[in-house]
């Protein structure tokens, strides 16, 4: 029987969030049991989770729940070939990564489970109440929330400003377009950076979210030119996780 599955319960307030959680991975594990013959092996019919894997916490401290770690090198079981480790550690890539969420605690060292997908319960840095994003902040675990798109989307409602628990969904590339204005000329072939925009609370107008992302001119005719200043829509490239590219040039507002 797993020796830690009831003591790991008894630690969390009845009804709590991660006490669901418990509950969900306690009848997860006696599924697996129940699945498995006197002696014999599991049943390949049971379906192998494929939105957590185990990471081993090699950032040099412990780490809390709801953390954003990088991941690095994996090794497989070779056995099952069923439940890669990564090791897991502290964000330093703006993209070419994949990053997850930690479901509970990991001391320095140690290896548990963390989510890769689907929804997850994550720190989150938040600048304005209205983000429905978030993004990986290099050198720290916890999120920052943004405006124009991310690399998670916050559903839980959020009210206040400050670090907050919230609950996110794994957004990969957002393929939604929005609005910037460059903060450089973007001649053909290179990049410049731009200011994503959003609109007022009281919707009067656009101002600036403060978020600047470096955009490319993929897409763009070869040979234009986008000014200093201009007012554009950018989006990301789906295939290419946190590149940015100008899709439209519009008149200034």
């Amino acid at each position: 029987m797993e020796p830690t599955a009831g003591g790991r319960l008894r630690d969390y307030p009845l009804g709590s969030l991660n006490a669901q959680r418990e509950v969900m991975r306690m009848l997860d594990w006696w599924k697996r049991t129940q699945a498995m013959g006197q002696g014999g092996a599991p049943d390949k019919s049971f379906p192998v989770p494929t939105d957590v894997i185990k990471v081993k916490n090699v950032t040099g401290s412990d780490r809390d729940a709801g953390d954003v770690l990088e991941l690095g090198d994996c090794a497989v079981d070779e056995a099952s070939r069923s439940e890669p480790y990564f090791e897991g550690d502290t964000p330093s890539h703006s993209y070419g990564h994949s990053f997850c969420v930690l479901t509970r605690p990991i001391p320095a060292g140690g290896t548990d489970s963390a989510s890769v997908s689907g929804w997850a319960v994550a720190r989150v840095e938040i600048q304005n109440a209205a983000d429905r994003f978030a993004s990986i902040q290099l050198g720290s675990h916890v999120l920052k929330s943004a405006s124009g798109g991310g690399d998670f989307k916050l559903l839980g409602p959020v009210t206040a400003t400050g670090e907050q628990s919230v609950v996110v969904v794994f957004a990969g590339s957002n393929d939604e377009p929005v609005i910037g204005r460059m903060d450089g000329d973007l001649s053909a072939g290179g990049s410049a950076n731009c200011v994503i925009w959003q609109r007022k609370a009281d919707n009067t107008g656009w101002e600036s979210s403060g978020q600047t992302v470096e955009v490319f001119d993929w897409l763009l005719p070869v040979g234009y030119i986008v000014s200093d200043g201009a007012k554009v829509v950018i989006k990301q490239v789906a295939s290419l996780k946190r590149v940015w590219v100008v899709v439209n040039v519009q008149p200034c507002t």
